[in-house]
């Protein structure tokens, strides 16, 4: 049997929430890149504007507790659909002046 990556399974839930995101976990919105990944270099065109959604899959330290947690995956997808519907909002409200990068679930 073959079994899915954290990774696979956020991607397989981006598809199925949202049309436009390819592969990559890519989608443009008029001249802006919205991205979501899980590592730390960005590989995109420092010409075009971007929004990168880090979503960290694994173990982190919780910035109230100060412990480190693990919390299983699919209590992560819905802070990570919140975040992708908000940033798309700010895209088409033309709020976006240059490149940024959100984290999710990152000490």
């Amino acid at each position: 049997m073959r079994y899915k990556t954290k990774e696979q399974a956020v991607k397989e839930f981006i598809n199925s929430r949202f049309d436009g995101f390819n592969r990559e976990g890519i989608m443009q919105i008029n001249d802006i890149i919205l991205c979501v990944n899980f590592y730390k270099t960005s590989y995109y065109g420092l010409k075009d504007k971007y929004i990168s959604i880090r979503l960290n899959v694994d173990k982190y330290v919780d910035e109230k507790t100060k412990k480190m947690v693990n919390p299983m995956l699919y209590k992560r997808l819905p802070v990570l659909e919140r975040e992708i519907n908000h940033q798309i909002e700010r895209i088409l409200s033309l709020q976006i002046e240059k490149s940024e990068t959100v984290e999710l679930f990152y000490n």
